[in-house]
């Protein structure tokens, strides 16, 4: 699998295409009748779709009614937090939810798997070395797009590989997620029994 084939550095742009979400300032209502309710993806379903653990028992749900055309998501985008700096890939419960201008959907048109993509947006030394000299000076501690577009990666295994590499990823996500949840339930489970002895209430 390391044995693969040497190739020039070359930017993200070159090989995905990027769709910025909706202007939440330009979803106002023109026309009632056509009017649609729509649900606003926010950092708690980011969160959840890059298998982390929240403590918010409530998940914000907050809508926007619109007749604008609006930026949807679906099961299985790529999806870029602008205020995290962290990818996703989108669940199936948060399809057909709305994202913002916040978040960057990003589509591999070269042979680029989409997991192996994730994994080196979150996890390469390399790519979070660029994006943290992009930040250096900055008063505001956001992403940007350009910041996203001008990723350079370094040689690339072949499709299968990626495929390979991405699928232990996303399983390794889905376990540390599931050891996070039962590390968090004994902990609330014991401070509830340190509650029953004492209560400083």
């Amino acid at each position: 699998m390391k044995n693969f084939k040497e190739r020039e550095i070359m930017k993200l742009e070159e090989l995905a295409l990027f769709m910025g979400g909706s202007l939440q300032v330009r979803l106002d209502t023109t026309s009632w009748e056509d009017a649609r309710d729509y649900i606003l993806y926010n950092q708690q379903h980011h969160q959840l779709d890059g298998y982390e653990v929240i403590e918010e028992e409530v998940i914000d749900s907050r809508t926007v009614t619109t007749d604008r055309e609006v930026t949807l998501l679906e099961e299985g985008d790529l999806l870029f937090s602008l205020l995290s700096g962290k990818a996703v890939l989108v669940r199936a419960e948060h399809a057909g939810l709305l994202y913002t201008q916040n978040y960057i959907k990003i589509e591999p048109i070269a042979k680029l798997d989409k997991a192996f993509l994730l994994y080196l947006i979150n996890e390469s030394s390399a790519i979070r070395r660029q994006f943290y000299q992009s930040l250096q000076g900055s008063e505001v501690m956001k992403y940007t797009v350009k910041q996203l577009k001008s990723l350079q990666l370094g040689a690339l295994p072949p499709l299968d590989s990626q495929q390979k590499l991405g699928k232990i990823y996303l399983d390794g996500l889905a376990l540390r997620q599931k050891r996070q949840a039962y590390a968090q339930g004994d902990f609330l489970r014991l401070t509830y029994l340190l509650k029953e002895v004492y209560s400083h209430e």
